[in-house]
């Protein structure tokens, strides 16, 4: 019985720590040919990639960051999230995973407005 038991939550234990695929350095590219936007962002120092319909109407995104500029690459380090807010919906909050800090002002559209702020998650 202990045997079982202790079987079970090893099995466990590898569940809850078990990282997805995209996760472990494959590289945004599998996401893009899985319909994924992924953009660089210097300023985040990575390329984030948002899941499929994720700026239709959303106050939030929650994006995977990978260490690399380039989009285009299937082999880059997965190294965190980042949490994207509505520009109308950002009010000077402080990012507690940057010390602090204010979120990032970000454009999506490039006409020179900001669309989002961000909050990196490393």
């Amino acid at each position: 019985m202990q045997r079982i038991i202790v079987t079970l939550i090893v099995a466990l234990l590898v569940a809850l720590t078990a990282q997805p695929v995209a996760t472990q350095g494959n590289g945004p590219a599998q996401l893009v040919k899985a319909g994924w936007l992924c953009l660089p962002f210097p300023s985040l120092g990575g390329v984030y990639c948002m899941a499929p319909g994720a700026f239709i109407s959303s106050e939030t995104v929650t994006a995977r960051a990978f260490d690399t500029l380039d989009p285009n690459t299937s082999d880059a380090p997965y190294i965190g999230t980042a949490l994207f807010m509505r520009a109308d919906l950002y009010n000077s909050q402080s990012c507690p995973q940057m010390g602090m800090d204010p979120y990032i002002p970000l454009d999506f559209t490039g006409d020179g407005v900001t669309d989002y702020y961000g909050c990196w998650h490393r």
